[in-house]
């Protein structure tokens, strides 16, 4: 257990407002010479209000609280100061201030920019225990950390660290400068203590995602904060801020002996719940409150989630608190007065510096960003997005197929509107997992989504949006559950299942010619669209056709016509005020920081794609600058260089990370409508009659260098220099061709397109039907496309080695079900958040993701397929996916053929769109075998 102290003055401060303010006024001078300061720094400490004095040393605060306050004052070459004060309502206050200078000349101080080695290690332990270690610290950096001087006490454990200046720190996971002056730093293994006031200051953006990372951050930080739990418990709202407390039975004596690591089966016997309504008390007088918390007690924040968990089936953060002398002081703007009485463990413990939020923050207020549009008909301009999938459920290693719908309340002016659709995955712990971007053309978009084997929960969630979508909020986001099973599980069948659709002006039909069907056989279906006259009518549609065996069609079916003429009752049509443009095309910001780390302006230059284009480029004055009318699928290499008048390279660039959307989501289904069949859904002998082939070992020039893989050691294993990586991406091939005994390549021609797919192993189709092996680069799976596709999308001359497993590879997943070709590259890219940044060369180089490229999806034809090409097993959960139909108004009907699999089941089937006028259709029918 870790003693808690981040003092009075910089604990974490939270106050939901400031009941009366008024201004203060005053003038801050030199001690010695009496000579006023200009340009000096005046905040009330831990809040965003400050100012500098003007050049006759005079400053005027306003909006300052009629309350117990703290004025912090801070100029370079003079010792900090701080004043208590408590301000008079409805008179003039004023202060005079004097200031005294360093006696160390802060020159010679800036210039020990470097220091030795114990002093570098103990700044890393410095920055761990006074930023933090979590995702929050991850993204605080001190800028001036050459000012911070340590002592080390080897005998008692401690580190102590002194500032002779305000410690800067800039929080881009928040949005916050923040100027630290270090009163008092002591940090052992038991205990640590953190003194001094802060001031912050609040960063600047122009660009709107940013600004809504920063604002979703600080609310959950605020959330899950003990000031939020005391105010919490103070106001009587406990249970709807989703804290929830327990405390050790005083009734069992083993209470705190032992426990379990399943909760369930220690409540009501090791812990109780705590109800501390009762024990909350309010002095008329002052406002203060005193809560009493007599034991310890367990804090469990049940909106959150936690990495490390004390409780397997509570994901949540955990937290424990115990108070010396059992009482908590609460001001009456809720701000613990006592803190060096608090010992808190667990998930609260770990908030440092990192986390403050300063005095003044408020839940609901927003972040102001530059460059806003103000719209005067946002009803006019309104858009909104539906997704009909392939299926309502999936299982893990899935691709999931989709068509997007888009509905504009001006038709007329769709073309003007969003080109770039967002589909976000989201776990049930409120994590994005995957995010894809689609082009949107003539008002749909089409794709797909691969699910990793590795996903295992049921309450996942697909969303999709744009980025105009952003200001009208979350309401007008198409949102779907999207359960992700493993193979012992399905969904229950709803025996009431209604199949009849509600139909509008415009009539949908679906008629088959069959009565029953048995294995593999073809069934042909006859799609009509028709007018209120009964006429025909021209319709873009999309086609599901699933074996309700794998997935039957009772769970979440939502309805296009619902959600295009949804009306949104708490949506605000009022609003003028828009931050999010129309994106038409893709666009990077970044930012460049030239000497001294400073951002700044600068000309550079950016080469693209390989080197195979060169922009010239510059920043402005901030160093901002923007890549803009981008257009590209796929991922594409970017590298920025920027020269000093020298002509020598200098400084780095950064880009912001791609932002998303604030995620409230609540889960759509329950576990009892999950049940379990007892034995895989899928045949087991997947691999029978398959030919293993025998390991042969690839003699190289060089020893390999085998290195821990998911998929264990490879069958071959070849180095660059027994590759044709200096030519084309054939050359490359035939080269792995001839040092891969067991490889094949062929070329198909689909009518429109060649086709160039590898094999290296006998055939035992996956899932998809696909026959050929997964590609790995530098440990990520490329999912989609043909193999050949996927080595096309890399540059040969990057490739350090290749390897190569034959044989099935079950820790894939099923897509290694075909074998695995593992490609390491020489480069030091990291993928991460969609770019990558390389600092460590005169270039710092990104791989951009642009859009994604629906993959071809191919059925089988077991009239004209060759035996040798047809799968053993035919276990397809979708049998038919079509989001290209289209019906024209001259018989507004269509035909389509399919194939059932092997398994004799009922096959439902769905049919959604929209008719050229815009009106939404569906219809569902079952064919029962």
């Amino acid at each position: 257990m870790i003693r808690f102290l981040l003092s009075i003055y910089c604990f974490l401060f939270v106050l939901t407002s400031f009941s009366q303010v008024t201004t203060l006024k005053g003038t801050v001078i030199d001690e010695e010479t009496g000579q006023t300061l200009p340009f000096c720094n005046v905040f009330i400490a831990n809040t965003t209000l400050g100012t500098t004095t003007d050049v006759n040393g005079n400053f005027s605060l306003i909006n300052v609280p009629e309350t117990n306050i703290e004025i912090g004052f801070s100029f370079v070459g003079y010792n900090s100061l701080q004043k208590q004060m408590v301000l008079a309502p409805g008179k003039e206050n004023y202060l005079e201030v004097s200031l005294t200078s360093l006696k160390q000349q802060l020159s010679e101080v800036e210039i020990q920019s470097s220091r030795d080695k114990d002093w570098e290690k103990l700044q890393r332990r410095f920055s761990k225990l006074f930023l933090g270690s979590d995702k929050l610290a991850a993204s605080c950096e001190i800028v001036n950390p050459w000012i911070v001087d340590f002592t080390e006490n080897k005998d008692e454990k401690a580190l102590l660290a002194s500032a002779n200046q305000p410690i800067e720190i800039k929080n881009k996971a928040l949005g916050y400068y923040l100027n630290f002056d270090l009163k008092e730093f002591v940090a052992t293994n038991t205990n640590y203590k953190i003194v001094g006031p802060v001031r912050f200051s609040e960063m600047e953006t122009d660009d709107p995602a940013l600004a809504g990372v920063w604002e979703k951050n600080r609310r959950e930080v605020y959330l899950r904060s003990i000031n939020n739990l005391f105010q919490s418990i103070a106001e009587k709202k406990l249970q709807s801020s989703s804290f929830k407390l327990y405390t050790d039975n005083p009734n069992n004596p083993f209470s705190t002996d032992y426990r379990s690591d399943i909760f369930n089966n220690e409540l009501g016997k090791t812990v109780i719940e705590y109800e501390p309504d009762s024990l909350v008390r309010k002095d008329i007088i002052t406002g203060n409150y005193q809560v009493f918390f007599k034991e310890r007690i367990e804090v469990h924040y049940q909106n959150g989630y936690s990495l490390i968990n004390t409780y397997k089936d509570a994901p949540y953060p955990v937290s424990w608190i115990e108070v010396e002398g059992g009482i908590v002081h609460l001001s009456k703007n809720f701000a613990i007065l006592n803190p060096e009485d608090i010992t808190i463990s667990g998930d609260m413990d770990n908030k440092r510096v990192s986390s403050m939020l300063p005095l003044d923050y408020n839940p609901s207020q927003k972040v102001v960003t530059k460059g806003k549009m103000i719209v005067t008909n946002a009803e006019r301009l309104l858009e909104k997005v539906y997704l009909h999938t392939d299926r309502n459920y999936y299982y893990a290693g899935d691709q999931v197929l989709f068509k997007a719908y888009m509905y504009y309340n001006t038709p007329s002016i769709r073309d003007s509107l969003s080109k770039i659709l967002y589909i976000d995955l989201i776990d049930p712990y409120k994590e994005i997992i995957a995010t894809q971007k689609f082009k949107i053309e003539n008002g749909f978009a089409i794709g797909d989504l691969f699910l990793s084997d590795t996903l295992s929960q049921i309450n996942y969630t697909i969303r999709a949006y744009t980025s105009w979508m952003r200001n009208y909020g979350d309401e007008v986001y198409f949102v779907k559950s999207l359960p992700i099973l493993d193979l012992n599980q399905r969904i229950k069948t709803d025996e009431n299942y209604n199949l009849t659709e509600p139909q509008g002006p415009e009539k949908l039909t679906i008629t088959s010619g069959k009565n029953s069907f048995s294995k593999r056989e073809k069934i042909t279906l006859t799609i009509n669209v028709t007018d209120s006259l009964g006429q025909p009518i021209a319709s873009n549609l999309s086609v599901s056709i699933t074996n309700t065996h794998f997935a039957n069609p009772t769970f979440n079916q939502t309805s296009i016509k619902d959600w295009f003429f949804n009306n949104y009752p708490n949506l605000n049509l009022n609003k003028k005020i828009f931050s999010y443009p129309i994106e038409k095309s893709l666009f990077f910001k970044g930012i460049f920081f030239g000497e001294k780390k400073k951002p700044s302006f600068t000309k550079f230059q950016a080469f693209v794609d390989n080197y195979s284009g060169v922009l010239d480029l510059e920043t402005d004055k901030n160093g901002l600058f923007t890549l803009s009318d981008m257009y590209f699928f796929g991922k594409m290499d970017v590298a920025f260089q920027a020269k000093n008048k020298n002509n020598e390279n200098y400084g780095y660039f950064e880009l912001y990370k791609p932002n998303h959307p604030f995620i409230d989501l609540k889960p759509t289904l329950n576990n009892d409508k999950v049940i379990n069949i007892g034995q895989p859904i899928y045949i087991n002998d997947m691999n029978a009659g398959i030919t293993i082939l025998d390991e042969v070992t690839v003699a190289s020039a060089r020893e390999v260098e085998f290195r821990d893989n998911v998929y264990g050691r490879p069958d071959y294993a070849v180095s660059a220099d027994k590759l044709n990586t200096n030519g084309s991406v054939d050359d490359l091939m035939m080269s792995l061709k001839g040092l891969i005994p067991s490889m094949m390549i062929t070329t198909s021609w689909n009518g429109f397109t060649y086709t160039q797919q590898i094999r290296i192993r006998g055939g035992a189709p996956s899932l998809q039907l696909s026959m050929e092996p997964i590609v790995i680069i530098n440990g990520v799976p490329k999912q989609g496309g043909t193999a050949f596709d996927n080595l096309r999308s890399i540059n040969p001359a990057e490739i350090d080695r290749i390897e190569v497993v034959t044989r099935m590879n079950s820790a894939v997943g099923d897509l290694g079900r075909n074998g695995v070709i593992s490609v390491f590259l020489n480069n030091k890219i990291n993928r991460d958040f969609g770019f990558e940044q390389n600092k460590t060369t005169s270039l710092s180089t990104f791989q951009l993701q642009g859009l994604s490229n629906p993959n071809y999806i191919s059925f089988p034809n077991y009239e004209e397929d060759p035996i040798e090409n047809q799968p053993k097993y035919d276990q397809r959960p979708t049998l038919y996916w079509n989001p290209l139909i289209v019906t024209d108004s001259e018989n507004g009907e269509v035909e389509i053929q399919f194939y059932t699999n092997d398994i004799v089941s009922p096959i439902f089937v769905i049919v959604e769109g929209t008719t050229i006028n815009g009106n939404a259709l569906k219809a569902v029918c079952l064919i029962n075998p």
